[in-house]
């Protein structure tokens, strides 16, 4: 947990993903949920800072690479985080799209209302410089459904 906590005040990207390597040190010895899941919210940590949208995709992939390991909700959530983020810089529309439907993967296997909340956050930012009125429609529309189905309003996704 150490290790963890000192990626949520370091600055560095690239030093928080050092620290969540050690983590991954310690879980190759030990293998434990509990620790793949440490790794996991590193990662995670990772991608919040991080600048290049390409890099937060790799993170995001690492996180999946444990998901593998250690199926839980919780590492599952971690993933959607990190690939939402990757939406929060990508300059390609479609390309934040198809960060949002690996989202909606996830969610298909896991189920959560966290998750969902996640992919249509990243649905909503897809919009974002998307040229095609049809597409903003499908989109938007798709995110009406992700919220009804759990549960959730338009203030649950801008609070």
């Amino acid at each position: 947990k150490a290790l963890y906590n000192a990626t949520v005040v370091e600055k560095s990207a690239s030093k928080r993903e050092e620290l969540a390597n050690r983590i991954g040190e310690i879980l190759k010895e030990y293998e434990t949920a509990e620790i793949a899941l440490e790794q996991a919210k590193a990662l995670m940590n990772a991608t919040a800072v991080e600048k290049s949208a390409s890099k937060r995709e790799e993170l995001a992939n690492r996180i999946g690479e444990i998901l593998k390991e250690y199926a839980t909700t919780e590492i599952a959530l971690e993933q959607s985080k990190a690939l939402y983020n990757a939406t929060v810089v990508e300059k390609s529309a479609s390309k934040r799209e198809e960060l949002a439907n690996r989202i909606g993967e996830i969610l298909k296997e896991y189920g959560t209302a966290e998750i969902a909340l996640k992919q249509a956050e990243a649905l909503h930012n897809a919009t974002v410089g998307e040229e095609s009125a049809s597409k903003k429609e499908e989109r938007a529309r798709q995110i009406k459904d992700l919220l009804a189905r759990y549960g959730m309003k338009w203030d649950d996704l801008f609070p």
